[in-house]
């Protein structure tokens, strides 16, 4: 399958990382992940293979250079057949890759607008963003849409699952070292930090937080005694960016009322300011 490239097309390093990811055979990926991903007690790691990976949630073409956040979780969450964010979300996902995989470049190209059209379409699962949504503008994007030009959404890992319990971690940062799917989807990451050059990174979930301290941390991060909140710097592609790190939100433990994340930002700016 070869990615035709014209225009703004010509050179995009990004948009040939993502075509050679999504390329692959996921269903063999997922086969081989859970494998060796899975705990030592689990037989496995529980991702779902009749779903393929997302490369990011939203425009990272549209973000302001030097002024935006990525915002990282763990990784997707699965939704049954017959579920609303099934129907209107899912099963087109499924369809344009697996036509994109019998050679149409076009069904990439639609899967890929979906992607980034993903806050402005309809599609978007309300019940994690819109949260998330909220608590951005309160506290660092004083705009009423912070998905366009102000935050994007990744995972650790983007293939699908009902939970991340039998995922281990220690595996996951070998693994992206050694496992080819990982190692194609960091090189998306990589190719998003020197598309957007973000000026925070934020990890939402001890999980992913827990992947990407031992994965990208320069030095372990920094504890504090509230929502689960860490603080450090990572290097990826030669860029460091600040992190910002917490349970996840709205759950137990995490930065659950407003006040919790106005508490937290404060503390966030003033370990910036001091860094």
């Amino acid at each position: 399958m070869a990615l035709t490239q014209s225009g703004d097309d010509m050179g995009d390093a990004l948009k040939r990382a993502v075509h050679d990811f999504m390329a692959r055979d996921y269903r063999k990926d997922v086969a081989e992940l859970n494998g060796r991903l899975s705990k030592k007690n689990s037989i496995s790691a529980r991702l779902r293979p009749e779903m393929p990976p997302i490369p990011f949630t939203g425009n990272p073409w549209s973000k302001e250079i030097g002024n935006c956040t990525i915002l990282f979780s763990i990784n997707p969450k699965w939704h049954e057949p017959g579920t609303s964010q099934y129907e209107r979300e899912f099963r087109q996902s499924i369809s344009l890759i697996d036509k994109f995989h019998l050679g149409s470049d076009s069904a990439f190209d639609d899967y890929l607008n979906q992607r980034k059209d993903y806050f402005s379409s309809g599609i978007a699962y309300g019940g994690h963003f819109t949260y998330l949504e909220n608590r951005l503008r309160e506290n660092w994007f004083d705009t009423p849409d912070v998905w366009s030009k102000h935050v994007l959404c990744m995972d650790c890992l983007p293939w699908f699952s009902d939970n991340t319990d039998d995922i281990d971690n220690e595996r996951l940062k070998e693994g992206y070292d050694k496992i080819e799917s990982l190692l194609s989807y960091r090189r998306i990451i990589e190719e998003v930090v020197l598309l957007t050059q973000p000026n925070r990174l934020q990890i939402n979930g001890k999980p992913a937080r827990m992947a990407f301290e031992a994965i990208f941390a320069d030095e372990p991060f920094t504890k504090f005694p509230k929502w689960g909140m860490s603080t450090g710097e990572i290097t990826i592609a030669d860029h460091t960016i600040p992190v910002l790190a917490h349970n996840f939100g709205g759950k137990v433990h995490g930065p659950n009322s407003i006040q919790d994340w106005s508490d937290m930002a404060k503390v966030w700016n003033s370990w910036l300011s001091q860094r």
